[in-house]
């Protein structure tokens, strides 16, 4: 597949393996301060809390290494090499969500964000992040799309019933069932 062509000479500075993005959208009189950040429970002992991720987070190494491969094959022309995202664009902000139930406050959700202010939207993962950074703003299946990826599963608009599976015992000991699964 051809190197995308991207329409910005001064976007990415490039040494050796190491991409640096050179250019952002962030509004710096505008920055995402996270507010939500105390590790305490709420009144019914459930979780919710917001946690930067620092350079040294795995998911921030993962958001890093999937931009710089994005970047490098696709819109440097660089192929397979290995490239790595020196850090995210300026005023971008990466932080998980996290937050649990008050029936079992340590079955944790967590779901990795990245944004750039209050009023900006949320990128869920680097494929959904990337369009924008380039220029445009697809919906996730445009973006799977175009970078031959599965569409994104969704679950079924209404709930099905759970099946459940019935059985009686006989007279003889037997068992049989009496619906199916």
């Amino acid at each position: 597949m051809p190197a995308l062509q991207h329409t910005r000479d001064d976007t990415y500075e490039l040494d050796g393996a190491v991409i640096r993005p050179l250019v952002t959208d962030a509004d710096p009189d505008d920055p995402l301060i996270l507010t939500n950040t105390a590790i305490e429970p709420l009144p019914d002992g459930s979780f919710e809390f917001d946690r930067e991720e620092g350079p040294g987070s795995a998911h921030r190494r993962h958001w890093q290494a999937t931009l710089g491969a994005f970047i490098g094959g696709k819109f440097l022309g660089l192929g397979n090499r290995t490239q790595w995202l020196a850090g995210l664009p300026e005023g971008y902000v990466l932080y998980s969500h996290c937050k649990s139930k008050a029936e079992d406050p340590k079955d944790v959700r967590t779901d990795q964000y990245l944004q750039c202010g209050p009023s900006s939207p949320k990128y869920r993962s680097p494929n959904e992040f990337m369009p924008h950074y380039m220029g445009g703003s697809p919906k996730q299946s445009e973006v799977n799309k175009d970078l031959g990826l599965p569409d994104p599963v969704r679950g079924p608009k209404t709930k099905a019933p759970p099946k459940r599976l019935v059985i009686q015992t006989g007279r003889n000991g037997l068992y049989t069932v009496s619906s199916p699964v």
